[in-house]
């Protein structure tokens, strides 16, 4: 479970719309976000971050970087193996779900489509325990 103020999530998304409304969802939840245009930008301030995150967030579709090899290289970082990566797309296209889940994603975020429905999403990922969860495929996906 995510404590307010304790923590920090990061998010990488190419739309800054969809960036504007998961930082404004997170921060009234009273947790510090960290916002990427790019992987590049992500995967840059994972070698230097200050603080460390306590979750990332990684949209699937985006530009030069899609969340594939951006999730590859992040389980590629010796220090962010244990650290929950959740890959967020508005897919659920089943092939897409197992590359995630083979390439060592934490969890497959169907991006929700109003406020209301992210809100709950982004609760939902802040109160599990990380720690006790077994990534298997039949608690690998959420919808909201």
């Amino acid at each position: 479970m995510i404590k307010k103020n304790t923590h920090v999530l990061f998010y990488v998304d190419d739309d800054a719309d969809d960036r504007f409304f998961f930082s404004d969802v997170v921060n009234a939840m009273g947790i510090k976000t960290v916002l990427f245009a790019s992987a590049d930008e992500l995967l840059l301030s994972l070698r230097d971050p200050s603080p460390k995150p306590s979750i990332i967030f990684v949209d699937l579709n985006m530009p030069c970087k899609d969340g594939f090899a951006t999730l590859k290289e992040i389980r590629k970082i010796d220090s962010y193996t244990s650290i929950p990566v959740v890959m967020f797309s508005t897919s659920g296209a089943l092939q897409g779900i197992e590359e995630c889940f083979r390439l060592g994603a934490s969890l497959y975020l169907v991006k929700p489509t109003s406020i209301e429905a992210l809100r709950g999403a982004v609760a939902q990922v802040l109160e599990m325990e990380w720690d006790g969860i077994e990534r298997n495929r039949f608690n690998f996906v959420c919808r909201f």
